[in-house]
């Protein structure tokens, strides 16, 4: 049974001839270009930002496609930077949860994963953290306490849960457990409640656009769903202040759950005085980069940045 498919193989070749001709896109050098094709999918370079470059399927006057290649390099720089510092937020996080879990329940998988100890939201997270040590499939440490240890702590078990089941778990803590961990995130705990939730926001923004990220989803311009940052709160409550009054009226989305918003996200929650200051000059050293190539603009504009997002970030320095 033969099928005519509305997206059929192309080779090379043939992906470079549709680029001339349906797109009208001056690819400079054909060499240069099949090159291009080869290391980023076609996908990407025409359909990924064709929302930023093109108009009624055309391609604004002067585009080239080693503009577009820039672009995406450029991009890659900061997904790179975001990322390495989710990790950090990621260890962070199993840091602190493993303290106060290991301090209040005990360092016995029987005691720390005991349901009753947590909310009743607690056995879907409880039982997938299980399976991690009952896995014939371990990381060399997790096997080396099973095998030479009588028990494996949390601060082992924890290293090789996901993000997703550490922020689970988290939300599955009691309220005193709770508190204890948002007291080394907000040196003042003065309002549990809203700086509960805003500190959930956090975790999960950065949690779902590291997702994206690593899976190579579009990530510029992007939203997330199932959080938003309260800005007010977060202005209020924030050590590292990215907001001005401006993006606090309520017709603003800047800031809610966008790239922006993870920025926002990381930096306070690395929030020490090392880690947070060296994202916040290496974010800095990318855009300024970006302004010596001439992209800068272009993509804080079609990344919802605020336009003063530089100067912003330099004002959060010391001595700045």
């Amino acid at each position: 049974m033969c099928c005519k498919y509305t997206k059929p193989f192309l080779t090379y070749e043939e992906q470079l001839e549709r680029i001339k001709n349906h797109y009208n896109l001056d690819v400079g050098n054909d060499d240069l270009c099949l090159k291009l094709l080869k290391s980023i999918s076609y996908y990407d370079l025409i359909n990924g930002y064709k929302d930023f470059f093109m108009e009624d399927e055309t391609y604004k006057d002067n585009i080239k496609l080693e503009d577009i290649f820039k672009f995406i390099l450029f991009e890659k720089d900061v997904q790179n930077l975001l990322f390495k510092y989710s990790v950090y937020v990621e260890n962070t996080l199993k840091t602190r949860l493993s303290y106060v879990i290991s301090k209040d329940f005990g360092v016995g998988v029987d005691e720390y994963l005991d349901e009753r100890k947590y909310g009743s939201s607690s056995r879907r997270v409880i039982n997938k953290i299980k399976k991690v040590i009952e896995s014939d499939y371990q990381e060399k440490y997790l096997k080396h306490y099973k095998e030479n240890h009588s028990h494996v702590p949390p601060w082992i078990l924890f290293k090789s849960i996901t993000f997703n089941n550490a922020t689970d778990l988290y939300s599955s803590l009691k309220k005193v457990q709770k508190e204890q961990v948002l007291k080394e995130y907000f040196y003042d705990l003065n309002d549990y409640g809203k700086q509960a939730e805003l500190f959930k926001s956090m975790i999960i923004i950065v949690r779902k656009f590291r997702n994206k990220i690593a899976h190579n989803y579009k990530f510029i311009g992007e939203n997330i769903t199932g959080a938003e940052l309260h800005k007010v709160n977060a202005k209020s409550y924030l050590k590292y202040n990215l907001y001005r009054n401006k993006d606090l009226k309520k017709n603003s989305q800047l800031g809610k759950n966008d790239v922006f918003s993870m920025i926002v996200s990381l930096i306070n929650l690395l929030e020490n005085e090392y880690l947070a200051p060296l994202l916040t000059e290496e974010l800095i050293q990318i855009l300024k980069k970006g302004e010596i190539l001439g992209i800068s603009s272009r993509y804080i504009g079609y990344s919802k940045f605020p336009e003063d997002i530089i100067d912003r970030l330099k004002a959060l320095l010391p001595n700045e």
